[in-house]
């Protein structure tokens, strides 16, 4: 493999964006009890081709609270609304079990040929022993819960386990198309512990637990291996692995799910990119690639379809579900990218000019980023990560610079993604570690591949090619199926978190590359050349942060 021209100085890696979740990618489609219907909530006019219920819960009986299920759930009920669609939006108390399969059994039996049958939640997962015996390969079902939810007695049945899912998604006709969100997880651990002077994390994971005196009836036996991944009409979102927990995380100042926002805004669309018709291919990298960018990379969303139905090319909404004339997306669908970064000291005061691009924060809550002076550490109060090694005011605003610049990329919703990941894994990597730059080739047409490394200290590193790479043509990234990959690269001072961008040009970029050698600019300065250059058209640009540790 290519040496890279210079080790990138502070490394973690990303999770994986190419696997899928195993277990919510495998809903068992099994028989299915019918309950009692509940009245219909908050529905558009019936003419619509999109029939959609959307579910999101933050305010739960028995499970810690969250913030930004009800967000998501309220986000993509409009998005689709701006498609025309028929919404059943169902929040907190609103989403009980009963009122949830009545919604979806209503709207799914309007749901004809040609048409569209949404389905989201947003809010805790949790595990539960098998209800068969033998069926899950863990031992254990998947299932999404409700307000009322607890884990024994008749609360127990306000959940809706992974076959029973499957199950209802079996009554969609053969003819719709399905679309499945689930910005849940159900399993795994935290990829990376917060550090206490951040925020505490708030994750979507309920635990793995038994149910006492389950009210539920269990499915029948015939059920048994029966799962989604059978079912030629359904596209499935997933937050995460099986391994990982996802937080909540703060988008435009509200707590959020990094997967459902996503979604809304690839099917938003912005100027020149993304939309209704944006392709399934395009979809499923963009989900991934955004999601766990957002997420400071502790979750791998999945998008999962069966080919044989439904092509890589065909459209995220169908033509034949879509009105002729469409409701306008909002004018932005990014974070805020240019305000100051707020920044609350500890151990020092507020005093001075905290460099260009932030201010004072008094209020720790109202602050982006926690600096202990006495440490010198900089931390993200947010993601709880540490940002970078700061132990004077000139050092915290070259961070301030790079955090900024970060920010602005990961903010960027319009830009093509390449999938970028740092391998082998997603954690923390102590100094002295090798890492692997990993970047998926191009579906269509061969690509030349630029990395630059955006150092936690401020520095530009242009990481490759180097004139070698240039001269073998190891620069030039050929279309098809798998990884190129590049290292290895050893993760080096300073102690903090980096971003790895990742430039894939349909034309070799020789001005880009020139500017980088020469030097020069600061990371904003940088991240706005890139999107200059990103406007002209033909290019993929992938960012992952990395993070060091002693």
């Amino acid at each position: 493999m290519p040496e890279p021209r210079r080790p990138i100085h502070h490394v973690r890696a990303g999770p994986g964006l190419g696997g899928a979740a195993r277990g919510w990618h495998s809903l068992p489609m099994r028989a299915f009890r019918p309950l009692a219907f509940l009245a219909c909530l908050a529905a558009a006019p019936a003419a619509a081709d999109i029939h959609a219920v959307v579910v999101g819960v933050d305010a739960y009986r028995t499970l810690p609270p969250l913030g930004g299920a009800a967000n998501d759930a309220r986000d993509l009920a409009e998005t689709f609304r701006r498609l025309g669609a028929e919404v059943e939006l169902l929040v907190d108390g609103e989403a009980t079990r009963a009122a949830v399969i009545a919604a979806f059994e209503r709207q799914a039996a309007k749901a004809g040929p040609g048409d569209m049958f949404v389905f989201s939640y947003a809010g805790h997962g949790l595990q539960e022993p098998e209800a068969i015996p033998g069926d899950e390969k863990d031992g254990l079902d998947e299932t999404i819960v409700f307000a009322g939810f607890d884990f024994t007695g008749l609360a127990a049945g306000e959940r809706l386990r992974d076959n029973e899912i499957g199950a209802l998604l079996a009554k969609v006709h053969p003819g719709a198309r399905a679309l499945v969100i689930v910005d849940s997880c159900h399993s795994g651990t935290m990829t990376r512990a917060g550090d206490p002077r951040g925020a505490p994390l708030v994750t979507r994971f309920g635990g793995i637990g038994r149910i006492g005196e389950d009210p539920l009836p269990k499915p029948g036996a015939e059920t048994k291996g029966l799962d989604l991944s059978g079912a030629d009409n359904i596209v499935f979102v997933a937050a995460a692995r099986d391994e990982e927990q996802i937080p909540e995380v703060e988008i435009d100042g509200v707590p959020r799910g990094a997967l459902s926002w996503t979604v809304a805004r690839a099917i938003d669309g912005a100027e020149g990119f993304g939309g209704p018709d944006m392709p399934l291919s395009e979809f499923s990298v963009y989900v991934r690639a955004q999601a766990r960018a957002l997420s400071a990379g502790r979750q791998t969303p999945s998008v999962t379809f069966r080919s044989a139905r439904i092509g890589a090319e065909a459209a995220v909404i169908p033509a034949s579900a879509r009105p002729p004339n469409l409701a306008a997306p909002p004018a932005s669908g990014s974070m805020e990218p240019d305000r100051p970064a707020l920044v609350h000291p500890l151990g020092a005061a507020a005093e001075g000019d905290p460099g260009p691009g932030g201010a004072w924060a008094e209020a720790r809550e109202a602050a982006d980023l926690i600096w202990d002076a006495e440490a010198g550490e900089l931390i993200d109060l947010r993601s709880a990560d540490l940002v970078a090694t700061v132990h004077d005011r000139a050092a915290l605003a070259r961070a301030l610079t790079t955090w900024r610049a970060a920010r602005r990329l990961t903010g960027w919703s319009a830009r093509r993604h390449a999938e970028l990941l740092i391998e082998p894994d997603h954690g923390r990597h102590r100094l002295g570690a090798y890492v692997t730059l990993s970047v998926a080739r191009p579906a269509e047409a061969d690509a030349w591949l630029t990395i630059v490394n955006l150092a936690s200290d401020g520095r530009v590193q242009f990481v490759f090619p180097d004139v070698r790479d240039v001269a073998s043509g190891a620069d030039l990234v050929r279309a098809g199926e798998g990884r190129q990959r590049i290292g290895d690269v050893e993760v080096t001072h300073p102690v903090g978190a980096d971003h790895v961008v990742a430039i894939l040009s349909d034309e070799r970029p020789d001005a880009l590359r020139e500017t980088l050698e020469r030097g020069g600019r600061d990371a904003e300065a940088f991240v706005a050349l890139l999107q200059a250059e990103a406007a002209q058209g033909g290019h993929r640009i992938g960012v992952t942060p990395i993070y060091t540790m002693r």
